[in-house]
């Protein structure tokens, strides 16, 4: 750790969270149909299955909304 009065690297600032957030997408359970952070539906009751990638919400058989996620 640091000493009192010393400055150094180890400021609150090194433990938050790194600039580059992984993107979460929220499938719905019912329709299959999976959303991207910002869309209306995103938060919806049944959007509880959560994706790190638009790859494993396809293999996991869910289709991308078309109004919020751009497919690769």
């Amino acid at each position: 750790g640091c000493g009192r009065g010393s400055r150094c690297a180890c400021s609150n600032a090194a433990f938050t969270a790194p600039a580059t957030t992984a993107v979460v997408y929220h499938g719905n359970r019912n329709s299959r149909v999976f959303h991207a952070p910002g869309c209306q539906h995103y938060n919806c009751p049944n959007c509880v299955v959560e994706f790190t990638s638009i790859e494993a919400a396809q293999r996991a058989g869910f289709r991308p909304h078309a109004a919020c996620v751009r497919a690769r």
